[in-house]
């Protein structure tokens, strides 16, 4: 579904996202990366 999704980010932002509970903000766009390129690797399998 999200095989061909780039996430780009014009502008620099806060961004927050709440999963099981918890809340992660990311504050860079590697720090983001880092969070939702393992996510998209386990809904693949």
């Amino acid at each position: 579904m999200l095989k061909n999704c780039h996430l780009r980010i014009l502008y620099s932002a806060k961004l927050s996202f709440k999963r099981e509970r918890e809340i992660k903000t990311y504050l860079g766009k590697q720090n983001l990366r880092d969070f939702i390129t393992p996510r998209l690797a386990m809904k693949e399998m």
